[in-house]
């Protein structure tokens, strides 16, 4: 007898299509809870430099500012706004709540809670600072060349990243080489949401935080230990995410709304204007690669090596991650006898990097095929007849992860592409 179950085998239709066309699903920025407070924060006018004085006494005058924070006040504890899970690799604790030192046009200085959203946005505009300026380095080529000028502590180079599989093919006359060289840009990803979040911490020592994250326990690690916290005393609460696409996937404002929660000890609701949110979020890096490929003339390829820097801008993130999954993308497509990939994340005085669709494979495969193509065109073949030659098939193995593809019929697609399009 055929068992019923409640849920497998079921068909239960989505709500939220309905509620978000009709305005009934709530986003961060619809919430309200009692008692609650408003935060804006001030942010960097300049790309390098130290912040010498804050001066707050007129903005403390607006009626309804409850508190003003910055370095002076807040704790001075590194964290990383990437790690998700304790003990996590390559997560780079570069960063505090509210900057001495900045290192970017965006970077944090200042916050302002009151009791209105006007009041501290007029708060804001009221406080005075005073800035040593300093050199400031806004290409991976400058921080890579400059010795003295160090955005962090440890240096300007993030991370570096090296994969080297197979073995290098012997040159004959048989075989011409290329090389090519692609940039690809910074790009905001412009959710329709705006970033934010709201946080309470209760009588009872415990703190709730409201987030459109893409990860509730990265956040509670991050804001667990930042402040000592038990895992357990921290508790997120995931919103309906009005559009990320890779944006909300770290951890910017968890940290510094949870402390304005905990010091004021009421809610508190941060969220950033546009402007805000291009500026001081996080970006899609901008890699530059450099590709040289031996092929043989009749269009067999034998070796890629490729190179690329990654724009970190002036935090880690998940920069070094980035590079790391970048370097992985190109066995999945091409089969290559021998493939080195060596990357880098660099610090520059610019927006910080992050997650974005595509997590490196947009980065990398966009210089590979436009040197595919150009490779193509200089052996005089067809572009789609030189990719048949060397795409990988089902079920072969990635040389760098060491899984197998599984059943990869890129083959096929590309020849019933290539018919429907009429090439």
């Amino acid at each position: 007898m055929k068992k019923e179950f409640k849920y497998v085998g079921r068909t239960f239709p989505p709500d939220h299509g309905v509620r978000k066309v009709t305005g009934d699903l709530d986003y961060c920025c619809d919430v309200k809870m009692p008692n609650m407070l408003y935060a804006k924060l001030l942010l960097s006018p300049i790309p390098h430099g130290i912040v010498k004085q804050i001066n707050t006494s007129r903005a403390e005058k607006v009626p309804g500012v409850i508190k003003i924070f910055s370095h002076f006040n807040s704790p001075n504890k590194m964290f990383s706004t990437y790690r998700i899970i304790p003990g996590q690799q390559m997560c780079f604790e570069d960063e505090t709540l509210f900057a001495e030192r900045v290192k970017y046009v965006g970077d944090r200085v200042a916050a302002v809670v009151a009791t209105s959203l006007a009041a501290a946005r007029e708060a804001v505009s009221l406080i005075d600072i005073e800035y040593e300026e300093l050199p400031a380095l806004l290409t991976p080529e400058e921080a890579l060349n400059n010795r003295e000028v160090k955005i962090q502590p440890r240096g300007n180079v993030v991370h570096e990243y090296v994969v080297d599989v197979g073995d290098v093919p012997p040159t004959t006359e048989d075989c011409i080489t290329m090389e090519s060289e692609t940039q690809t840009q910074r790009i905001h990803h412009a959710a329709i949401e705006p970033h934010g979040c709201i946080a309470y911490y209760d009588t009872a020592g415990k703190l709730t935080i409201w987030t459109p994250t893409q990860s509730v326990y990265g956040v509670r690690t991050v804001v667990a230990e930042l402040f000592d916290m038990n895992y357990s005393d921290v508790r997120v609460i995931k919103l309906p995410i009005g559009g990320s696409f890779g944006g909300k996937q770290e951890f910017l404002f968890e940290p510094v709304t949870s402390f304005m929660a905990m010091e004021t000890k009421r809610p508190v609701k941060l969220i950033l204007d546009r402007e805000e949110c291009i500026i001081h979020t996080r970006v899609r890096p901008p890699v530059k690669t450099r590709i040289k490929t031996t092929v043989t003339k009749s269009g067999k390829l034998l070796e890629l090596i490729a190179d690329s820097t990654l724009d970190s801008g002036a935090y880690a993130g998940a920069s070094p991650d980035y590079v790391a999954t970048l370097s992985q993308k190109v066995c999945k497509l091409y089969r290559i006898p021998h493939y080195r990939h060596s990357g880098r994340a660099v610090y520059t005085n610019t927006v910080r990097s992050g997650g974005s669709r595509g997590w490196g494979a947009p980065e990398i495969i966009t210089a590979v095929e436009i040197h595919m193509d150009q490779l193509a065109k200089k052996l005089g073949m067809d572009p789609v007849e030189f990719r048949l030659q060397n795409l990988v098939h089902p079920y072969d193995m990635d040389p760098v992860v060491q899984l197998s593809l599984g059943d990869a019929r890129v083959i096929e697609c590309l020849q019933k592409g290539a018919e429907a399009f009429r090439w």
